[in-house]
């Protein structure tokens, strides 16, 4: 991939990206700078040869990610978008192995390459997805109210089009407190107070991080809680947290005068601030994580 101004596009571009869109041509790209200035300011990379191999659709009709021949998965709407009918759609039996690959790179949530292999994939016939194994670990947080902390590990089976098989392990680990009447969440579900995905190609390897992570540890915490995890002085972290700036500090849910945290987030936190964790004075970007739907 090569970074260019808006002058310096070739001819031959087979993809270009401006501000989160993809043109699939260089005369299309070239047009957009043209009617919208705008853009002009906004970083410009370029690519010759690959080409579009599958298109998640979006709702009203545009284009969710592709993915490239070169393995590249590119998020953002397309343009010109083919119709649906002629959008290439290869990786079609394995959209939902590619949407925890996606999960998976976050909290980047650009542009990056499938893993080694992902070719295998392509024209599949199909792909079967197997829970292996699960623990679901409670709170209580107030009257009709259970925090839970799901730790799900699934085998998903790909049917390759030269009939082998392809199998890859996900582990998938949210949080949920959700507020009464609901009842508590105990299987996989939008929504979730914090969410993260793990991917491997290894049965071994999977097994070993859902044990790792098989520790009956609390969905959620209190401030003195996560204080004593830390090693900090309960005031201290208090003081911290109330002074970060909204959009910087670990998500909390308030249930009376409690504010109840995940654990795992107020540490990456805590470790992030300037002046903390390994390598003083680095950031590492906002640690917020809202209870908001997944990307399908």
């Amino acid at each position: 991939m090569t970074t260019s101004g808006a002058t310096a596009i070739p001819d031959a571009a087979t993809r270009v990206r401006i501000h989160g869109r993809t043109y699939l041509t260089a005369d299309a790209a070239l047009d957009a700078l043209e009617r919208y200035p705008y853009l002009r300011e906004h970083e410009v990379t370029a690519d010759c040869g690959p080409v579009p191999v599958h298109m998640k659709a979006a709702p009203g009709g545009g284009v969710r990610w592709t993915v490239w021949t070169d393995g590249l998965l590119v998020p953002g709407d397309v343009s010109p978008s083919p119709e649906l009918e002629r959008r290439p759609r290869r990786l079609a039996a394995v959209e939902a192995l590619l949407r925890d690959i996606r999960r998976a790179q976050r909290p980047a949530r650009g542009a990056f390459s499938l893993p080694d292999g992902w070719m295998r994939w392509v024209d599949a016939g199909g792909m079967d997805s197997e829970e292996t194994d699960r623990t679901v670990d409670e709170r209580a947080v107030g009257p009709d109210q259970v925090a839970t902390r799901l730790l799900v590990l699934t085998r998903r089976t790909v049917h390759c089009a030269d009939g082998a098989t392809d199998t890859v392990w996900v582990l998938r680990e949210q949080v949920h407190l959700p507020e009464p009447p609901a009842e508590p969440v105990r299987s996989l579900s939008l929504g979730a107070m914090a969410s993260t995905v793990q991917v491997f190609r290894e049965e071994a390897d999977a097994r070993a991080a859902f044990a790792a992570r098989d520790d009956h540890r609390l969905p959620v915490v209190t401030t003195a809680e996560a204080a004593a995890a830390l090693g900090a002085a309960p005031a201290a972290l208090r003081q911290a947290l109330s002074r970060a700036d909204e959009e910087e500090r670990p998500y909390s849910v308030g249930v009376g005068r409690t504010h109840w945290y995940v654990l795992d987030r107020v540490r990456e936190w805590w470790e992030s601030r300037p002046g903390h964790g390994p390598g003083r004075g680095h950031r590492r970007g906002r640690g917020r994580t809202a209870p908001a739907p997944e990307d399908n």
